[in-house]
């Protein structure tokens, strides 16, 4: 006779974490999907120009909360693993956050129009550079839309730089007693 399963305290444990880290996560995951939702229904740009400037507004403020839950998840999940001394870790995570909030943002820009090109390599590439606070300047937006978007980019990626720059220096704090 096969004898019941019971779970071990360690597991217990694990489980525990693991469903407090997807709680942390699931208001980046709800706001992420709704905005690229929303940038996938959205009305054309040229048929419906007043709707369309709208749904790109509500996308750009979801994925402004999905930034900010998302980034709250982020430390929620680095303390729970205690990735304290891992600059290697910090790493990855700060390019995977780069790329999961930029990927959604030249989706946007790319299914409005903001910069003139259809091609997804030239929108993918403006939206880095711009997040990135670089700007080379070789695409530029062309519409008022296009400059707000802009706008919004470089501001979400200077706060970006900034959470992390903030995050590595308070790795080298005491804790407090």
């Amino acid at each position: 006779m096969l004898e019941p399963f019971t779970p071990s305290a360690g597991l217990l444990a694990r489980w525990r974490v693991l469903k407090r880290l997807l709680a942390a996560g699931r208001p980046a995951l709800i706001t992420y999907v709704i905005a690229m939702l929303i940038a996938g229904v959205a009305p054309d740009k040229h048929r419906y120009p007043e709707w369309s400037t709208a749904a790109m507004a509500v996308a750009m403020v979801l994925m402004t909360l999905t930034y900010v839950f998302g980034l709250r998840a982020l430390r929620v999940w680095l303390t729970r693993v205690n990735m304290r001394s891992s600059y290697v870790s910090l790493w990855w995570s700060y390019l995977a956050t780069t790329l999961l909030f930029q990927q959604p943002l030249w989706l946007i820009c790319m299914r409005f129009g903001l910069i003139g090109s259809s091609n997804a390599l030239d929108n993918a590439y403006f939206t880095l550079v711009t997040f990135l606070t670089i700007g080379y300047g070789d695409f530029v937006p062309h519409s008022g839309d296009g400059r707000i978007f802009a706008m919004v980019v470089g501001l979400l990626g200077a706060a970006h730089n900034i959470c992390f720059v903030a995050y590595l220096l308070s790795l080298n704090q005491p804790k407090a007693a």
